[in-house]
């Protein structure tokens, strides 16, 4: 084998690992926030969990996630994911067979500020949602 053979080899791996690298990044950057900073997505299981959307290809991935819960005085608090005793990453990969509904929470919604930080996780009902449904409903 020549050394003109080799450099031909040694070039041809070189820009088959760099055509690589610029595929993952054209299929990475494909991988956008839909319009709205912040969702609300609703599944099946009756979870109720906000956050920032992004779809790639088929699959939905929901980032700087929080839940929302109830306590037994019927008082809606709205938690940080990554903070549950369990200590999960700050991210949901959504299985779209789940997904009841999704929407886009309005700029003006009060919940915006909760998750953005600036104010305390403890909402009254009225102020946040209409009562969620505690059981999936009937799907044809």
């Amino acid at each position: 084998m020549t050394n003109k053979d080799q450099f031909f080899k040694i070039t041809l791996i070189v820009a088959i690992i760099l055509l690589s690298i610029l595929i993952y990044l054209v299929i990475n950057g494909k991988s956008k926030t839909i319009s709205a900073p912040y969702y609300a997505v609703y599944l099946k299981t009756g979870d109720l969990y906000f956050g920032q959307l992004k779809k790639f290809f088929n699959s939905y991935t929901l980032t700087r996630v929080y839940v929302l819960q109830r306590d037994q005085n019927g008082e809606f608090s709205v938690q940080k994911f990554d903070q549950a005793v369990y200590q999960p990453e700050d991210r949901l990969i959504l299985n779209k067979d789940n997904i009841i509904w999704l929407t886009e929470i309005q700029d003006n919604s009060p919940l915006i500020s909760i998750l953005e930080g600036k104010q305390a996780t403890t909402v009254s009902p009225t102020t946040l949602l209409p009562e969620v449904p505690t059981s999936s409903p009937n799907l044809p």
